[in-house]
C-alpha cells in the first residue's frame, strides 16, 4: 500500500500470504491437489501488497508468479520429506543376539568365491579378491599339499587323546599333603 511515497505494510496481508504459501507447498508435496484456488489467492494477496504505480509492477508480479509456479512444480516432482509430529504406530522387530549372529554367519558363508567381508571403523564392506589362476597340474596337486600341511600341523601342534586325558587326570588329583619334618634337638 503506497500513499504519498510512504510504504504502509499491513502485517495481516503478510500472515495470510504466508499461510497460503504454506498450504500450497504442503499440498504440492503430498500430491493433494486443489492448488488452483490457493495460487489465485496468493497472486491476489501479492497484488495487494505490491505498488501498482511502480513502473516495474508487472515485471515483479510476473517474476513472482513464474517463480511460484516453478517452485510448486519442483516440489510436486520431488516432495520435501519432513518428519511428522503425529504419533505413528510402527512395528519394530527386535532381533536377538543369536538371530543377528546367525544372520552374519549366513552372509559370510554365502559370499561368492572371490569376495570377502571386512570390518573397518567406517563400517562393513564386501571386497573383491584376486582369484589365483592355477594350472591343472597345480589344482591336481592340492589334495597332496593339503595332506602334507595337515600331517605337519598334527605332528607339531597336536597331542594324542591319551596324553590329553592323562594331563587332565593329573590336574584333577587332590594335592599331596605337605610333609612335615621333625628335628630332634
Amino acid at each position: 500500500m503506497v500513499n504519498d511515497d510512504k510504504v504502509y505494510f499491513d502485517p495481516e496481508y503478510g500472515r495470510q500470504f504466508l499461510d497460503v504459501i504454506q498450504d500450497l507447498f504442503y499440498n504440492a508435496s503430498t500430491h493433494k491437489g486443489g492448488n488452483g484456488e490457493l495460487v489465485q489467492k496468493a497472486l491476489r494477496l501479492i497484488t495487494e501488497m505490491l505498488d501498482r504505480k511502480d513502473p516495474y509492477f508487472k515485471d515483479n508480479y510476473n517474476l513472482f508468479a513464474d517463480s511460484l509456479h516453478d517452485a510448486l512444480e519442483w516440489v510436486w516432482k520431488k516432495p520435501v520429506e519432513v518428519t511428522t509430529t503425529e504419533w505413528q504406530e510402527t512395528v519394530i522387530s527386535q532381533q536377538t543376539y543369536a538371530d543377528r549372529k546367525n544372520e552374519y554367519a549366513n552372509r559370510l558363508v554365502l559370499l561368492p568365491i572371490g569376495q570377502v567381508m571386512v570390518k573397518t571403523p567406517s563400517g562393513e564392506h564386501v571386497m573383491e579378491t584376486d582369484v589365483p589362476k592355477t594350472a591343472k597340474e597345480q589344482r591336481a596337486a592340492l589334495p597332496s599339499i593339503r595332506k602334507r600341511v595337515l600331517d605337519q600341523t598334527i605332528r607339531d601342534y597336536c597331542k594324542s587323546r591319551h596324553a590329553v586325558e592323562e594331563e587332565i587326570r593329573k590336574r584333577q588329583e587332590p594335592p599331596l599333603p605337605p610333609v612335615s619334618q621333625h628335628y630332634t634337638v
